[in-house]
């Protein structure tokens, strides 16, 4: 029995506590995060919402577009 808790806390302390934690700055975690989050954004059904439904999305989706716009383009942002 000792044995078999022995090996289970071992295995406990080698697996990683919880999420890890991305790291912003990493260019290719940046990117991945970016084609998962087009893949969502072409996959949505929006058939059955209602208008008001259509427009809040479409405004967050233009929030989107201008925090893009502003990092492409940051001399832009200040003007």
């Amino acid at each position: 029995m000792l044995t078999a808790w022995d090996t289970y806390k071992d295995k406990r302390d080698k697996t990683p506590a919880g999420r890890q934690k991305r790291d912003p700055n990493n260019q290719a975690q940046a990117l991945d995060a970016l084609v998962k989050t087009a893949a969502k954004i072409s996959d949505i059904d929006n058939s059955a919402w209602t208008d008001d439904e259509k427009e809040a999305y479409r405004a967050a989706l233009v929030n989107l577009q201008t925090a893009i716009e502003s990092f492409l383009n940051p001399a832009s942002a200040l003007a």
